[in-house]
């Protein structure tokens, strides 16, 4: 793919491979580049870990000490939000292993520390938690006496009859926190053989208290499927940066062989394939041999590395439910399209309007959803209708979203262009 002078430029700055980086030269770029470099970084969620790795570089002389104290002040506030976010994490860790309940910190909270070696260089929103299934009831009794609740009361067991995870938790001036018991979504293809994963959990001390961390190959396949399922690549080349510096850290100690075994068991393997490529394409990371002999799905067509890509660094403006109804299909699809779009199932409404859970008269949410779904698209319904070509065209790229997503999870499997 074509990319512009500030994306090339962000890539070879975080690329894995050190010729990309030798082949730059700081005084040749102008003053716009490095201006537009420094608001895609932060569009991208990556702007401490640039500015980590401009300090270490031998040319940073050459780079303007303006765009490197704009960097540093962003680095700061990185690293002072996040020092907040880690002391309320240690009170959870530790009051929760004081009921001897076991622990896994998935994704940041986990890789700033341990991964990147510095919590200032990796950007948290919230953080996330995988505990056991059966002592989700305990933690939830520990969590409610620190004051974590979420936005509706919920039933425990039936949250994790049709989703991975509990609703999310606040708690006022602390962190958000997202308690999971499995990993993935629990429709087809995805299978997590949650007890092995537990088995195969390392001891790690975290803040102060000893928690589980999953192995090498757990962890790389989790980062994987996270980013490119279950995100959609919407955390950008954050994502990519997590996958890279995984595989760079432990790169002596995986297992290629598990980790194929692992992601074809978990129903992954699609997902697990999209993102290392995808890592490999931005960020130059060395791929083996054997995966390109083992993973790579038949058929495999590479223009799904060229939509993922589009999706990180220039997204539709369209959500991909409005896509699907638009996308050519039969109309018993498109219908199905369109009901769902209008009457989403009961988890998603207790999401999207909590204030109206618990509540004798809570199936009006579907009123007020239906009132939101309309103002929200009848523009874009009616410049679509008019043959709007810009939004024809911002349709035509998230049904490309929607095509991946229908591909990793087995749905599809010849992609024609």
């Amino acid at each position: 793919m074509q990319f512009s002078t500030p994306i090339c430029l962000l890539l070879a700055y975080l690329s894995d491979d050190p010729h990309r980086i030798e082949q730059i030269q700081p005084a040749e770029i102008n003053a716009a580049d490095w201006q537009a470099l420094a608001a895609l970084s932060q569009e991208q969620g990556v702007t401490p870990l640039l500015y980590r790795r401009l300090k270490k570089m031998p040319q940073s002389g050459d780079i303007p000490d303006t765009f490197l104290q704009n960097l540093r002040k962003i680095y700061l506030s990185t690293l002072k939000r996040n020092l907040r976010m880690y002391k309320d994490v240690g009170q959870i860790l530790r009051a929760l292993v004081e009921q001897e309940i076991p622990i896994i910190p998935l994704k940041g909270v986990y890789l700033a520390e341990k991964v990147y070696g510095n919590i200032g260089l990796r950007s948290m929103v919230d953080v996330d938690l995988l505990l056991p299934r059966p002592d989700l009831a305990r933690a939830m009794a520990v969590l409610e006496s620190l004051g974590y609740r979420a936005l509706y009361s919920f039933d425990i067991e039936l949250e994790c009859q049709s989703r991975h995870h509990l609703p999310l938790l606040y708690r006022q001036g602390s962190i958000n926190l997202e308690i999971h018991w499995n990993l993935a979504p629990l429709n087809p293809p995805f299978h997590i053989p949650i007890e092995p994963l537990w088995g195969r959990s390392q001891p790690v001390m975290l803040e102060g208290v000893e928690v589980r961390t999953m192995d090498p190959e757990d962890l790389l396949l989790h980062l994987c499927l996270h980013a490119a399922y279950m995100d959609d690549f919407s955390n950008k080349l954050r994502s990519f940066c997590d996958i890279t510096w995984t595989m760079r850290i432990f790169r002596e100690k995986l297992d290629w062989e598990q980790l194929v075994l692992r992601a074809q068991e978990w129903g992954a393997a699609r997902s697990v394939w999209l993102a290392l490529r995808i890592a490999h394409q931005l960020l130059g990371v060395s791929l083996p041999d054997l995966l390109i002999e083992k993973l790579q799905p038949t058929e495999y067509n590479p223009i799904l590395e060229n939509w993922a890509i589009e999706q990180i660094f220039a997204p539709s403006e369209i959500g991909p439910k409005l896509a699907a109804v638009w996308a050519p299909q039969p109309w018993s699809k498109r219908l199905a399209h369109i009901f769902h779009g209008l009457f989403p199932p009961t988890w998603e409404m207790r999401q999207k309007y909590p204030g109206l859970i618990g509540r004798s008269s809570w199936h009006l949410a579907y009123l007020k959803h239906l009132e939101i779904v309309f103002r929200r698209h009848r523009e874009s319904i009616w410049q679509l209708a008019l043959g709007d070509a810009r939004l024809r065209g911002a349709v035509e790229q998230r049904s490309k979203e929607n095509i991946l997503k229908a591909w990793q999870a087995g749905e599809i499997d010849h992609i024609i262009p």
